[in-house]
C-alpha cells in the first residue's frame, strides 16, 4: 500500500477511494494508502463492496431480497451502479485480500469454520481505539465495528 501510494500519488489514492464510495473528507497525505483518514464503517463496506461487484460501485442495501422459508422469492432489490474500478483490478484487489483470511489477520475465520471464498480487511485505530473487519466473497460484503465514541478509550492489545 505505502509503494502504490508512492507510485500514484496520495491524490490519485483519494479520487480512487472516493469514487468506491468514501465520503468522509480525506487527509490526502502519504499514508493514506494504510488508512489513516477515519471513516465509517458503512463507507468501508461501501467502497469493499465496489470490489466485490467486479469494480460497480452501488449504495450499500441491507436487505437484498425476501425469502419463504422453502426457498422462493418474494421480492429482490437491487440498485443501479457505476462501474468505478475495472473488472480486472476489483478482481486482482479482491484476490490479494482473499490472504488476509487464509493467512493473515482476518485468519481467525477459517480457524472457527468459515468456508467457501472468503477475503476481508482488518483495521485498527491509534492505540487500538477502534477494530473493524470487512469480510468479502464475490458480490457481498459485510463490515463490523468495535470500539467507543470517544477515542480516549482504547483496548489493551
Amino acid at each position: 500500500a505505502v509503494r502504490l501510494t508512492q507510485e500514484v500519488g496520495p491524490h490519485r489514492v483519494a479520487l480512487v477511494a472516493q469514487r468506491m464510495g468514501i465520503t468522509s473528507e480525506l487527509d490526502v497525505v502519504p499514508s493514506i494508502g494504510l488508512g489513516t483518514s477515519p471513516v465509517t464503517l458503512l463507507e468501508m463496506v461501501s467502497a469493499y463492496g465496489t470490489v466485490a461487484a467486479d469494480g460497480v460501485r452501488r449504495a450499500p442495501r441491507l436487505i437484498t431480497r425476501i425469502e419463504t422459508a422453502d426457498g422462493r422469492v418474494l421480492d429482490a432489490f437491487r440498485s443501479d451502479g457505476a462501474q468505478v474500478l475495472t473488472r480486472r483490478d476489483a478482481r486482482h484487489l479482491l484476490d490479494m485480500m482473499r490472504g488476509t483470511v487464509t493467512r493473515g489477520t482476518g485468519s481467525g475465520l477459517r480457524a472457527m469454520g468459515a468456508t467457501g471464498d472468503l477475503a476481508g480487511k482488518t483495521g485498527t485505530t491509534q492505540r487500538h481505539a477502534d477494530g473493524w473487519f470487512v469480510g468479502m466473497r464475490p458480490g457481498i460484503v459485510v463490515g463490523a465495528w468495535v470500539g467507543f465514541n470517544d477515542q480516549r478509550v482504547h483496548f489493551r492489545s
